[in-house]
């Protein structure tokens, strides 16, 4: 059960760090009022999202992990 608690808090922290980040991550502002400088901003913003999205598939993961690990020291201390 300490080593679900623990999985669950680092998903936590990393959850609230995604969370922090994620508008400044999504919507990249152009350096210049230029067509490259658009361009570039639109690329990060475009990682930013495919990060965002990519760090939601991982929270889901974690928590499917967190759940497993709990049913299995459950199951552990009652044998």
């Amino acid at each position: 059960a300490q080593a679900a608690t623990q999985v669950a808090t680092i998903g936590h922290a990393l959850g609230a760090a995604n969370e922090a980040t994620a508008t400044a991550t999504q919507a990249v502002l152009p350096a210049a009022a230029d067509e490259v400088s658009a361009s570039v901003a639109q690329l990060f913003s475009r990682f930013g999202q495919d990060y965002q999205a990519a760090a939601g598939q991982a929270a889901a993961y974690q928590q499917q992990f967190v759940q497993h690990l709990t049913a299995a020291a459950n199951s552990y201390a009652a044998a």
